[in-house]
């Protein structure tokens, strides 16, 4: 039988559903990280959400809806 797919979302840090998942991070919006025009801070910043996440058993990272 496939696993499930498990979803997480946002910047807020990732919810756990296991207290063995541990901690999370406190991410800034992605607003915050595009005024920066910092290219490389921002691929810092999606590498470092994704491995935490990744580690923690996501499959999927939800993106906001932005509004423009």
């Amino acid at each position: 039988m496939p696993e499930e797919i498990r979803y997480q979302d946002g910047p807020q840090g990732f919810r756990a559903v296991k207290p063995a998942q541990g901690t999370s991070t406190a991410w800034p919006s992605l607003e915050t990280i595009s005024t920066s025009w910092d290219r490389e801070l921002v691929r810092q910043f999606g590498a470092s959400m994704a491995k935490e996440f990744y580690e923690k058993g996501a499959h999927v990272h939800l993106g906001p809806g932005v509004n423009v």
